[in-house]
């Protein structure tokens, strides 16, 4: 008894009343043709029926020990040990310490390489300079 692809979902909710009836009246027509969902229907309406006509427990208790449990594992989640704080921050800070004089490094170096790159060597001139002694002939 397999039924048909498609059929298990809509036949389960045909099964508790849970089908509106354009939906309904088009599986009961199916179900009158294939035999396979016939059964599932009679199979999973059984089922469901069982489950209804159980009565639920009126009280349901947890047991005290289960009560303990969930409270220590609520506190013991909520507490960090000295190490795991101490741990944290020195990994926050230790992040801080090498990427700080990097930075620090990389930005002097830049500065200085572009210093020399704007200075000219001994004996050659640069444009501004030609400039200034092609109007001043004493520069």
């Amino acid at each position: 008894m397999k039924p048909c692809f498609g059929n298990r979902k809509q036949l389960a909710l045909l099964a508790i009343g849970g089908l509106n009836g354009g939906r309904e009246n088009g599986l009961r027509a199916h179900l009158e043709a294939c035999a396979d969902c016939r059964a599932y229907l009679a199979e999973i309406s059984s089922v469901a029926a069982k489950i209804t006509a159980l009565e639920p427990a009126s009280e349901i208790r947890a047991s005290d020990e289960f009560h303990r449990n969930t409270l220590a594992a609520i506190e013991a989640s909520g507490k960090k040990t000295e190490a795991q704080l101490f741990g944290l921050g020195l990994s926050h800070l230790l992040n801080w310490r090498l990427a700080l004089p990097a930075v620090a490094i990389l930005a002097v170096s830049l500065a200085v390489l572009s210093g020399r790159l704007g200075e000219s060597q001994p004996g050659q001139r640069t444009v501004a300079s030609a400039d200034a002694s092609a109007r001043h002939p004493y520069l």
